[in-house]
């Protein structure tokens, strides 16, 4: 295969992945988005009241226009933030762009849901599931007697969630 052919594979998958982000961009909800976005920014430091202001400085646009990308008025509802602007706001983050399109529901349940450590379904999983489990799937690492409380605690709050999750679905 010649350069040539490999630079043309690189072009093609370079174009693939921008309509892959144009068509993500054009079919996310505003709301979601912004949503996304402001949980990305908390999650990277910088307060939601300097927000508008930082994305000012990073895409050299004027406050006002960036104000009516974060409403939610019915008359702005199609100026959504433009993927010139999401692009040069992960850049100055230095993370994928995508992270502002994906919603990480798993996490945002995990932090809704209060765990209850005191229930059936924790005690049941924690006696007689849970060892079993490690040891069948991470059972290179250590035996489950082996791990730290820490460890096992994050283990068991995530199979508890998983399977209060399989319950309501």
């Amino acid at each position: 295969m010649g350069t040539t052919q490999r630079k043309e594979q690189r072009k093609m998958k370079l174009e693939k992945e921008i309509i892959r982000l144009t068509k993500l961009h054009q079919n996310k909800d505003k709301r979601e988005l912004i949503q996304n976005i402001n949980h990305v920014l908390r999650a990277q430091g910088i307060h939601l009241n300097r927000k508008v202001k930082w994305i000012c400085k990073v895409t050299g646009s004027p406050e006002g226009t960036v104000y009516t990308w974060f409403t939610n008025a019915r008359c702005r509802r199609e100026n959504k933030i433009p993927l010139y602007a999401l692009c040069q706001m992960a850049l100055a983050l230095r993370i994928s762009v995508y992270e502002f399109f994906s919603a990480d529901h798993f996490m945002e349940i995990a932090e809704k849901q209060k765990i209850d450590r005191r229930c059936k379904l924790y005690w049941h999983l924690r006696r007689n599931v849970a060892e079993d489990l490690w040891n069948g799937t991470h059972s290179e690492n250590d035996t489950w007697q082996g791990q730290t409380l820490d460890i096992k605690r994050e283990f068991l709050d995530e199979l508890y969630l998983k399977m209060v999750n399989d319950q309501l679905n």
